[in-house]
């Protein structure tokens, strides 16, 4: 259940990144970073680690 919400949480996000029209390039290292790292054991960080990308970019 946890790894379904995870991608909709990450998918919703992208979505509104697109629409604000926020740097995607950022945001989709970001997303494909934590995809690529396993992001189901650390999902704070993972958290943490957008939001630090979409207000520093």
């Amino acid at each position: 259940m946890n790894q379904n919400v995870n991608t909709t949480m990450r998918e919703a996000f992208a979505n509104i990144t697109v629409k604000t029209g926020a740097k995607l390039d950022a945001t989709a290292d970001i997303i494909l970073g934590s995809l690529k790292r396993g992001v189901g054991v650390k999902k704070r960080k993972t958290m943490w680690s957008m939001q630090r990308g979409t207000k520093r970019v």
